[in-house]
């Protein structure tokens, strides 16, 4: 997967594009859109959202409503730039046991990538183009 991500003319709003598709992002506190910390907070939630909608049939549940609320700690000595922590609280409609919910989000948690990505971390190395 490649995402291609541009500093626009005005210095302050960044776009980012993947398949035809594009969104746009703050830098200085404009109201253009989410910032970064956001957006990515918003593709955890996204993401176990969409494997909630397509494994609820596997799992037998009739989900009638399904939402996660993603929240970002930072270090309280903010020794660190990222978040110190991820909390995600799930609302569901459905009727299932608490038990059978447990695993139901226990199995959506084991399967997003972008769970993964900011459980377990992943490598990340940058390459240099002076564009001369």
């Amino acid at each position: 997967m490649l995402i291609k991500t541009t500093l626009k003319e005005d210095g302050t709003t960044v776009e980012s594009e993947s398949r035809g598709l594009t969104v746009s992002y703050n830098t200085k506190d404009r109201n253009v859109g989410m910032n970064p910390g956001e957006l990515m907070l918003s593709a955890l939630g996204g993401c176990m959202t969409g494997i909630a909608s397509e494994m609820a049939g596997e799992f037998g549940i009739d989900l009638k409503a399904f939402s996660v609320d993603v929240e970002g700690i930072s270090a309280a000595d903010h020794s660190r730039p990222g978040f110190a922590e991820i909390h995600t609280t799930v609302h569901m409609s459905a009727d299932i046991t608490p038990e059978k919910a447990e695993e139901f989000v226990a199995e959506i948690e084991q399967i997003c990538p972008i769970r993964d990505v900011l459980a377990n971390g992943s490598h990340v190395h940058h390459t240099i183009d002076l564009n001369k």
